[in-house]
């Protein structure tokens, strides 16, 4: 089991490695969900170090999901920790699947979304940590692979959305 749990997690790192090369991550933190089973009393937890606070970043999530996830959106709590111990939490709902059913994300049968939160100035510098918990009606959500953050030094004219490129 624990070879298939360092596949998922290889595969994770590759696949948000590779995406996109032109894009300036400052952040990009990963984290696999045991079995593919995400408890509700168990966020996924990233920590990272903001030295530079004079410009703004793009706040987003990563979202590793397969064609069975019982839903069409995920609902998550952002929780936010900043250095002197000020605390935030935000609800954010992901369409994962639109309403025919088709996937939001890239992918046969493991989906990949990225999906550009906020755009966010850090107030301090200093350690800051982020947790991201399901807040779905399911006590085990089913389908989740790998939940991830990302902050992306901002661009000009940067459009919110997701980043998956538009045809």
């Amino acid at each position: 089991m624990n070879s298939v749990k360092s596949m998922i997690l290889l595969l994770t790192t590759i696949c948000c490695i590779s995406c996109n090369n032109k894009i300036d991550y400052a952040v990009q933190l990963n984290n696999a969900i045991p079995n593919m089973q995400w408890q509700y009393d168990q966020a996924s937890a990233f920590s990272f170090n903001i030295a530079d606070t004079s410009h703004p970043y793009i706040l987003g999530l990563c979202i590793r999901y397969d064609n069975d996830y019982p839903d069409a959106n995920l609902y998550t709590f952002i929780h936010t920790m900043f250095p002197d111990g000020e605390q935030t939490c935000d609800t954010v709902s992901i369409d994962l699947f639109m309403p025919d059913g088709t996937p939001t994300g890239s992918g046969r049968h493991m989906q990949e979304l990225n999906v550009n939160i906020s755009r966010v100035i850090f107030p301090q510098p200093g350690d800051y940590r982020i947790e991201i918990a399901q807040a779905t009606r399911h006590d085990t959500l089913p389908g989740i692979a790998s939940i991830g953050i990302y902050l992306i030094n901002e661009p000009q004219n940067q459009d919110y959305g997701t980043t998956k490129e538009k045809e």
